[in-house]
């Protein structure tokens, strides 16, 4: 079966999201938490990247930052993209829901999510 590992896909999500400026990003709340976020700027896109690497914590985020407001489209690479499926099917980007961010995003455990606005 020829297609990409979801090893792939991690680098492939980072690799669209850090182009740009990169911007200092914070998280307030629980300091030994195992999530990260990076901020980056690239002309009328802004991208958040989070990074939930704990094995046991889901985490409700509410979104603090200036003109990222409104609808978002959100990608998001978790567990079921451990299975390798044929091909081009484990995309994150062919699975991106559009959310109102304003209500605050849930970024589970052990994934990687993705949030653009343009």
């Amino acid at each position: 079966m020829n297609c990409p590992r979801p090893s792939y896909w991690a680098f492939q999500m980072a690799s669209d999201a850090l182009r740009g400026k990169l911007m200092k990003t914070t998280i307030k709340g629980d300091e030994d938490a195992l999530l990260t976020a990076y901020w980056t700027e690239n002309g009328n896109k802004k991208q958040l990247l989070l990074v939930n690497k704990s094995p046991y914590s889901d985490f409700d985020i509410k979104l603090d930052i200036p003109g990222f407001k409104g609808k978002a489209k959100v990608q998001t690479l978790d567990k079921s993209s451990e299975k390798l499926k044929e091909g081009w099917a484990n995309d994150p980007s062919k699975n991106a829901k559009t959310v109102d961010i304003t209500k605050g995003i849930k970024v589970a455990k052990r994934t990687l999510t993705l949030i653009t606005l343009e």
